[in-house]
């Protein structure tokens, strides 16, 4: 009888099916809490697992498909008539099965009109499928329609590469197929995917996962199983936790409103939105950005060494952005209205003012939610332990909104990276992502 290697060689699919000891010393480095549930389950040959890697850039769910690796570089969908029969049955007891980050990040999002929301970010040790796997064990099936990334997808540089003969230097040295430079920031990763993908793929960076099959879902009794299914339930209700504030922050968003009215405001919807949002980066559930000062988020050093010596960046620190969240080390994040991850607002009126504009009206609306918090001691405050600065690469006559040149000097990671190969170079302060950016810093 042919061994599951062969025939995933067979089938010129790209992965190991492996087993709890042979994966346990590398999950308890990342996360302990799991790796102990699973030690106590001590689970048997019977409960595989599956080890995939996954190049940068590839969509390793694509609107709530999973897909898997073929050794020719394709993925294949588990609907796919060319996965065999067996893989599907270890994996199709929901749409996403369960998924451990062992090595790299991974992003979550919606796509919409060609617009990519980013949903979350995940890191080493992370999960995701958690939703979909409590729903199986619940008896409750359901579709999902969010992709997850390998790697940063809501990735950009912050320089300008928008110059065309830069750009032909780029498509020439690394096959890029885009005959235009990006023309905004959400535009660049394909570029950035085409470099990796012509410089060495897997070999210099990729995205490994750690599928649970299905017979760890299967109906087991005893007491070390149901600690795993509680952990998953804990992780499931911890994340539902976003709802809950959502709830609990409908007395403070009532009186807000109240506060607008007494002081004859009359803000856009969006801005209003966009208000809201801020507060959930501040509470570690909305999307922001910073500086990538590692390569786990995409293959930094290899874009970056792309840009400098085939494109030919001049004058400014190649610093490369990635999405995260306000959480654990990272105490300070950014936020631009010229790259929103809002995911619910209504729509942008085309004739509205100026950024600028719009970022001052959303600073007027941020001090009247403070003043709303400190006028009602019975409201809970979502932003007590956050700062919010406001900048812009223009020149705010008014004074209120603070030049983006200055942010570099506040915060070293921007020119962290590398700076041992771009001693020469500056912070480019007028990039787009400034023209409208707010910092939301950790105060306490």
């Amino acid at each position: 009888m042919k061994n599951t290697a062969q025939k995933l060689k067979e089938w010129a699919l790209d992965f190991q099916e492996v087993f709890w000891e042979d994966v346990r010393d590398e999950v308890y480095k990342l996360n302990p809490e799991l790796a102990a549930i699973c030690d106590q389950i001590s689970p048997g040959k019977e409960y595989s697992l599956l080890k995939i890697r996954y190049p940068y850039g590839a969509t390793i769910v694509h609107k709530g498909e999973f897909h898997l690796p073929s050794v020719e570089g394709s993925l294949l969908s588990l609907k796919d008539e060319r996965v065999p029969e067996f893989i599907r049955e270890k994996l199709s007891y929901c749409s996403i099965p369960l998924s451990l980050i062992l090595r790299n990040d991974a992003e979550v999002f919606v796509e919409a009109n060609h617009r990519i929301t980013s949903l979350n970010f995940l890191k080493a040790g992370d999960l995701f499928g958690v939703f979909e796997s409590i729903n199986y064990l619940a008896d409750t099936p359901s579709d999902s329609t969010w992709s997850v990334s390998a790697g940063g997808r809501s990735v950009f540089m912050i320089p300008r590469i928008t110059d065309k003969i830069g750009h032909n230097r780029i498509r020439k040295e690394f096959g890029i197929r885009t005959n235009d430079p990006p023309s905004d920031l959400s535009d660049q990763w394909e570029v950035f995917k085409g470099i990796y993908e012509r410089s060495g793929g897997v070999n210099i960076w990729c995205n490994t996962i750690l599928v649970f099959t299905s017979n760890w879902f299967s109906n087991n009794n005893d007491v070390a199983w149901l600690k795993f299914q509680k952990y998953l339930f804990k992780l499931c209700w911890s994340q539902q936790q976003l709802f809950r504030d959502a709830a609990e922050f409908s007395l403070l968003w009532s009186l807000f409103g109240d506060e607008i009215s007494n002081r004859s405001l009359k803000p856009r919807p969006y801005l209003v939105d966009t208000l809201k949002h801020l507060v959930s980066i501040a509470n570690g559930a909305g999307v922001a950005f910073k500086p990538a000062l590692t390569e786990t988020a995409l293959p930094v050093s290899l874009i970056q060494d792309a840009y400098v010596n085939c494109y030919n960046l001049k004058t400014y620190i190649p610093t490369l952005m990635q999405p995260c969240k306000l959480m654990g080390e990272d105490k300070q994040v950014y936020y631009s209205l010229t790259l929103p991850t809002v995911l619910e607002s209504t729509p942008y009126v085309r004739n509205a003012p100026s950024i600028i504009e719009d970022e001052r009206d959303i600073k007027r609306l941020m001090d009247t939610l403070i003043r709303t918090i400190k006028g009602n001691s019975n409201i809970i405050n979502p932003i007590k332990h956050v700062r919010y600065d406001f900048f812009h690469s223009d020149i705010d006559q008014y004074g209120e909104i603070l030049s983006s040149r200055k942010i570099a000097e506040d915060d070293n990671a921007f020119i962290f990276f590398g700076a041992e190969k771009f001693t020469e170079r500056i912070f480019c302060g007028t990039s787009p992502f400034f023209r409208g950016c707010i910092r939301i810093s950790v105060t306490t």
